[in-house]
């Protein structure tokens, strides 16, 4: 069974317009676990796969400005699971991505 190129394009868009409407439960998610982080191992893992995940979907469906912002979010989280003295980066980091949302989903 194959589809047309019109089915398949407003498949994707149809994807892309679900996947918006996630952004705001997701960046959410990420600058909740800001403060626990500070204080529990648990939680900064937590934000560090949450900011990769969010990095990872992101570019696939055209949001890469904020794929990018989720990485530096994974990047400052990472480096403070190492061991790293980052909560400033962290902080700026999640910040950022709130201004990456898509208009109409802050």
């Amino acid at each position: 069974m194959s589809i047309s190129r019109e089915e398949l394009m407003r498949r994707i868009e149809a994807g892309r317009v679900e996947y918006a409407r996630s952004l705001p439960a997701k960046v959410a998610h990420i600058e909740a676990l800001v403060g626990p982080a500070r204080t529990s191992a648990d939680a900064l893992r937590e934000l560090e796969r949450a900011a990769h995940s969010l990095y990872g979907t992101a570019g696939t469906y055209g949001f890469r400005e904020l794929g990018n912002a989720a990485r530096a979010v994974e990047e400052a989280a990472s480096a403070m699971v190492a061991g790293e003295d980052r909560p400033l980066a962290l902080a700026h980091a999640v910040d950022a991505l709130r201004s990456f949302l898509p208009s109409g989903q802050d």
